[in-house]
């Protein structure tokens, strides 16, 4: 099972640096619709927050946008103030003022 875990975690690093770099490829609503599920997901697994926050990053950086972005920033800002881990806070804290600033 950790193996598993490690390569899932892998699996959307590497998604993350594809949606982030790779600009000829149009990503349509429903793809980014699922990107945001996944991290929306994996924001309250300690094992693989820091894939979801390269993910969002990733998402915002590329100014890809869905109807769910809202709610999934919603929830990156209440985890700002809420995580009992400073470095969980800080990471949303850096993805909410990137949503906010674009």
């Amino acid at each position: 099972m950790h193996n598993v875990c490690n390569e899932s975690a892998y699996e959307f690093q590497v998604v993350a640096v594809l949606v982030r770099d790779v600009k000829y490829h149009v990503m349509g609503a429903e793809q980014v619709k699922t990107l945001l599920l996944y991290a929306e997901q994996d924001m309250y697994d300690l094992n693989r927050q820091a894939t979801a926050f390269a993910l969002l990053k990733a998402v915002l950086a590329r100014k890809l946008v869905a109807p769910e972005i809202h709610d999934v920033m919603n929830k990156v800002a209440k985890l700002s103030i809420t995580s009992e881990f400073s470095h969980i806070r800080l990471q949303a804290r850096q993805v909410t003022l990137k949503f906010m600033s674009t």
